[in-house]
């Protein structure tokens, strides 16, 4: 079967999880591809079968588990904090993202908070280390500092409080026990508490349809149902973007950046073209090819590692890559502690002097990049003008296939790799150098 055949299989059905979990925001509900979260490994046990079952209950055990570290939250914000909002925007911030003068700079929308003073920021905040200062229209939602990680008697508390909501039905007490619903309540209880919601009227947010962003779109509806709820989709496209299906208590209006992600949206993710609005990139405005020129980018995660460097080896072997000696590989941000990156970034360089006075052989592009694994990277890369070799682990999940992406060239070299250039230009990230594009294009 063709690999757009079973992709087209596989959105079918995540379609059809949703629909049997139609009123249930679930972690079943959300496919982050590019994360080992129990509803992408419900997934590929539903496309792969029963080696990913094992996997699977793991999974959610662990996210069970998770729970006990994510119990207790706090708000931070400004003693004089009197301004009534009518405007919000919920994003996510680390303490680098704060200036001294205690303003935010969001690298999603990349604006600052000051620019605006009668807009509210509410901030998931990830670090552990509190800003010594903060705005007056910013808020702070984060952890609390605590003496244990682990909060035993938290846990064991959240479980049988959630047994009762759920009526002791075993069904919905496993739905709403993973740490995705404990996240969701608090925020929802946080949000409510420190917001004046019948005042708002609207509300953008950073929107990756996760499962806290489509229950307190419900709550809030329920509150006032004139607010307008704005969501942006700050990505450049995934192969297979799932976590954005559109279901219940979704976004009044879904901001993304370029026409095939409208197109793929609309077509295969349920979306009304309506509720569609294509934008100018904020996030990527000031992306260039240096960016991604003669770089590997590992990825975040290294479920096979044979794979990548077999794959890694027929690239550079056959000659498809010019001046490899100007190749540098680059670890994900997240991932600079990791022994296993850190060992495969040492094989790879190996391969790299073994081959540095080999000649190329093909007349190919100078200038390109070679990308591993479940990334935006890939369609960012090409929209600059650079060819993208894309290592695939799990190619139909990983790969883009010219069915779905009718704006990429795609060439198959191998059954794991796949060479990638842009047709036509904007249509995967629409990318101006235009002033005030958040107050023209944004609707805030």
């Amino acid at each position: 079967m063709k690999l757009a055949l079973k992709q087209k299989k596989i959105i079918i059905i995540s379609k059809n999880i949703l629909i049997k979990n139609k009123h249930k925001t679930i972690a079943l509900n959300y496919f982050a591809l590019w994360a080992d979260i129990p509803g992408t490994i419900y997934l590929k046990f539903k496309v792969h079968g029963f080696k990913y079952f094992l996997k699977f209950i793991t999974t959610y055990i662990k996210y069970i588990l998770s729970i006990g570290y994510h119990l207790n939250y706090e708000i931070t914000k400004a003693k004089k904090n009197k301004t009534k909002y009518c405007k919000v925007i919920i994003s996510w911030a680390f303490k680098k993202n704060f200036k001294k003068d205690g303003s935010y700079h969001d690298k999603y929308l990349n604006i600052n908070s000051k620019k605006n003073q009668k807009i509210l920021w509410f901030l998931i905040y990830i670090d552990k280390e509190k800003p010594k200062k903060i705005n007056k229209n910013i808020i702070l939602f984060s952890t609390k500092k605590k003496l244990l990680n682990f909060d035993f008697l938290g846990l064991f508390y959240y479980l049988l409080k959630t047994l009762y909501k759920s009526s002791f039905s075993p069904k919905k007490f496993i739905y709403k026990i993973t740490s995705f619903s404990s996240f969701s309540e608090a925020f929802q209880n946080n949000f409510i508490a420190n917001i004046q919601i019948k005042r708002i009227k609207k509300i953008l947010m950073i929107y990756e349809g996760q499962p806290f962003q489509k229950e307190i779109i419900e709550i809030l509806k329920k509150i006032n149902k004139n607010i307008k709820i704005i969501g942006y989709d700050s990505t450049a496209p995934l192969a297979l973007p799932l976590n954005f299906n559109h279901s219940i208590h979704c976004p009044d209006v879904l901001l993304t950046n370029g026409s095939s992600q409208s197109s793929f949206y609309s077509k295969y993710l349920n979306w009304p073209r309506k509720k569609i609005k294509v934008v100018p990139s904020l996030r990527f405005k000031n992306t260039k090819k240096k960016n991604f020129k003669n770089n590997i980018f590992l990825p975040y995660k290294i479920d096979n590692e044979q794979i990548i460097l077999n794959e890694f080896i027929f690239l550079v072997k056959s000659g498809r890559i010019n001046n490899i000696k100007k190749f540098n590989i680059k670890n994900h941000p997240a991932r600079h502690d990791s022994k296993n990156h850190k060992k495969l970034m040492i094989k790879m360089k190996e391969i790299l002097k073994e081959n540095y006075d080999k000649k190329n052989t093909l007349n190919t592009a100078n200038e390109s990049a070679i990308i591993i694994g479940q990334t935006t990277a890939v369609t960012l890369a090409i929209e600059t003008g650079i060819t993208s070799y894309h290592i695939c682990l799990d190619p139909i999940f990983d790969s883009y296939t010219k069915e779905l992406w009718k704006n990429i060239k795609i060439d198959q070299l191998s059954k794991h790799t796949f060479k990638y250039e842009l047709i036509k230009k904007n249509s995967l990230v629409m990318i101006k150098k235009e002033k005030k594009l958040f107050e023209k294009y944004y609707d805030v």
